[in-house]
């Protein structure tokens, strides 16, 4: 693994570990930017296919899912970009 990086099954359990309360937009992007992921150890969860964007599952907690997203490089991607909408 790359120095200073971390592999995606820890980033995956520190980000569960945060607490629903805790669980907001600031300290998402606070361990966003302070846990860099090796790309290479997210090969288990990417699946590429050529006629469709494809969604892989990491993690699945009450709270969030957590997944991977593959396409082809070039074209548009089809999946929709959400704003943060914190759980009521």
């Amino acid at each position: 693994m790359l120095a200073g990086m971390t592999d995606i099954d820890e980033f995956a359990k520190g980000l569960g570990a945060i607490s629903p309360a805790a669980f907001t937009r600031e300290n998402v992007l606070g361990y966003l930017h302070r846990t860099p992921v090796d790309i290479r150890t997210m090969e288990p969860y990417l699946y590429f296919s050529l006629e469709r964007y494809t969604r892989n599952l990491i993690l699945k907690t009450p709270i969030f899912e957590l997944i991977a997203i593959d396409w082809e490089s070039g074209p548009k991607s089809a999946s929709a970009l959400h704003k943060w909408r914190p759980r009521v």
